[in-house]
């Protein structure tokens, strides 16, 4: 299935009249976007919903139960551990904090729509258009993980592993709102799937670095004392499965992506040459 060209199928609604006001590249990208994300899946194209994601939903609270048991002693030495692994995952744990992704994203994906407006012929456009794409799915993955991981939070009011001491492991306060009650999922961990996912597709060569890192990002939600981890487990899981969904999707309409038989994750389409999204 051929990719689409994004910024010259945009809606009529935003396309540049004759004599008029030239539209701003953020906004006719935009408009592009969800064109292509509303079009139907192509001919031949595999389902953006896999029976490995719904064997994950399904399996996951199986998961949460068993592991929970062992929930205090494992958060207990890890908050407590002096050895020299635990002191980097402590440093390094709050790079994933998806609120930071998200606003560096969608500037990210702003100032690329204008650089990319000016840039055709030029040597270093391809990165550029391979930045902005990076951006775009990004977003959209934390938009759509957000969603199961905010809800989560507010209706299980989990008190942290800080008040361990003084409520027990798994204390629960619906709808109390406050940050001492928000310890599951973890959307730290939901943002290190993302990660996980996104640098999988993006960076192939660096696959043997990105898991491990995504580990290390994990161990540090623990090791900080700000997750039990059952609330890793499941902001992990969340985190790659929406973002899992979101390429098949997008993959699916020749958006960014394009299908690849037999594997769970699609790999990136070859870009057109022209346009806000092209390369």
């Amino acid at each position: 299935m051929e990719p689409r060209n994004h910024s010259d199928d945009h809606p009529a609604a935003i396309r540049p009249k004759p004599g008029g006001r030239r539209v701003p590249a953020p906004l006719r990208e935009f408009g592009a976007l969800l064109s292509g994300l509303a079009a139907p899946r192509g001919k031949g194209a595999p389902a953006a919903w896999t029976l490995w994601m719904t064997l994950a939903v399904i399996l996951l609270p199986l998961v949460l139960v068993v592991l929970h048991r062992w929930d205090a002693p494992i958060v207990r030495g890890a908050m407590t551990s002096d050895l020299w692994l635990m002191e980097v995952a402590r440093l390094v744990t709050s790079a994933v904090k998806a609120v930071y992704w998200l606003a560096l994203s969608v500037v990210v994906w702003v100032l690329t729509c204008f650089v990319l407006r000016g840039a055709d012929g030029a040597p270093w456009r391809r990165r550029i258009a391979r930045l902005h794409d990076f951006a775009t799915f990004l977003i959209l993955s934390i938009l759509v993980a957000g969603i199961p991981v905010e809800i989560g939070k507010r209706t299980a009011g989990r008190a942290r592993p800080a008040l361990m001491d003084e409520y027990g492991s798994l204390h629960l306060e619906p709808f109390h709102g406050g940050h001492a009650f928000e310890s599951f999922p973890s959307g730290h961990s939901m943002m290190t799937g993302i990660l996980l996912v996104a640098l999988w597709i993006f960076l192939p060569r660096w696959r043997g670095l990105v898991l491990p890192a995504a580990l290390l990002m994990l161990l540090g939600r623990l090791a900080a004392g700000m997750h039990y981890p059952t609330d890793v487990v499941a902001g992990f899981a969340i985190g790659i499965v929406a973002a899992a969904w979101i390429a098949r999707f997008m993959a699916g309409r020749g958006v960014i992506f394009r299908p690849v038989s037999g594997r769970g994750l699609p790999s990136l389409a070859a870009r057109p040459p022209r346009g806000a999204g092209g390369a």
